[in-house]
């Protein structure tokens, strides 16, 4: 364990008074005052072997360490995306806006319009919008307002978000990056198309949060089905499934028949009784519920890593865990009494709407 430069320093100033044979009584400033600089430079030699030592194995690194990994095995990190959305904007017959005109929400971030629009007779359309911040605190929800940063006598100065299209993401975090470098590492039968394959092949492209396998896809014995989401259980668009598809295409084995679809997402509602029921307790249970089902839910009939049939169930032991261990909760009771598993073929378990009540 690594010394603080207080215990460092204390030591060398025994150590000297020792030698000397000074009480601690007396003070020697001069002295004092070399062995402070001197210990400041011994901790610092500590603290750069300590992050060399730690950055030596891939499971301890972080930052521009983790980094270097994932470059070495060439496994890119995610960067950060931006929000696309559809808004509504109304006003006079033959209105116009241009690209670019720029738009803001309640909690100040930016928006432009993505192209030219005129208002037509029935005084109202749509036009695209793209975050000119990137990260998920820019994340809209459908029917938010947003405010023309430039009047015009000729438009609302009012939108509203009518469609989500894209849902930014944050950069790639180190868990998660490095996660996917060890993936790289521990796959069986390395690059040959085994599951853990196609599990990271789907994961590498941008907006992918969770993938699984499926073979044996429609009876088909070559045929592998690739199941994906994104962060927080969202579908994939037509387009980011095909984009996914000739990822893996491009990597997997020329005699495997690829699919890339969908899971069937079955929601899991419940009602909890909750001592304390504030919002706050309530935020915390929903968080800690969302984690466990991303975390534990699987699609029902993929295989894991190790070949097992997945059945996609979620143990009520831990349902009632991540209600019991959120912040603020004190005593619960869950509607829940057993485990929950999806019905449907490729059924994903994902919380539904959950009703508080006191308890």
């Amino acid at each position: 364990m690594r010394p603080t430069l207080r215990e460092i320093r204390d030591r060398m100033l025994g150590s000297l008074r020792a030698s000397l044979g000074i009480s601690s009584a007396v003070r020697v400033s001069l002295l004092e005052s070399i062995l402070t600089a001197v210990a400041g430079v011994l901790y610092l030699i500590y603290v750069y072997a300590d992050n060399l030592l730690r950055n030596v194995f891939i499971q301890n690194s972080t930052g521009n360490e983790l980094g270097s990994w994932g470059e070495t095995v060439g496994v890119a990190r995610r960067s950060s995306t931006f929000f696309e959305g559809e808004i509504t904007i109304t006003g006079g017959q033959g209105g116009q806006l241009l690209l670019g005109s720029q738009l803001r929400s309640s909690a100040g971030h930016v928006y432009e319009i993505l192209s030219s629009v005129t208002i037509p007779p029935s005084g109202e359309t749509t036009v695209n919008i793209r975050g000119l911040q990137d990260g998920t605190e820019t994340n809209l929800a459908v029917g938010t307002t947003l405010n023309f940063s430039a009047s015009n006598p000729q438009i609302n100065n009012v939108a509203h978000l009518s469609k989500v299209l894209n849902l930014a993401e944050d950069s790639e975090s180190d868990l998660t990056y490095r996660e996917r470098i060890t993936d790289f590492f521990s796959r069986r039968n390395f690059q040959a198309g085994a599951v853990v394959d196609y599990i990271a092949w789907a994961k590498e492209v941008p907006g992918v949060g969770q993938a699984w396998v499926a073979i044996n896809y429609q009876g088909i014995s070559n045929a592998i089905a690739v199941l994906c989401v994104k962060a927080g259980g969202v579908l994939l668009t037509a387009e980011e499934k095909e984009e996914v598809l000739a990822y893996i295409r491009r990597r997997s084995p020329v005699t495997a028949n690829v699919f890339v679809i969908d899971p069937i997402l079955e929601t899991v509602a419940m009602t909890i009784q909750a001592k304390e029921n504030t919002a706050t307790t309530q935020s915390e249970i929903t968080n800690n519920l969302n984690n466990l089902f991303t975390a534990r839910a699987t699609p029902k009939g993929t295989i894991s890593p190790n070949y097992e049939i997945q059945n996609g169930e979620v143990l009520i032991s831990q349902i009632r865990e991540a209600v019991s261990t959120a912040l603020g909760e004190q005593d619960n009771i869950i509607s829940l009494t057993e485990n929950v598993r999806p019905q449907a073929q490729y059924g994903l378990l994902k919380l539904g709407e959950i009703t508080f009540g006191d308890l």
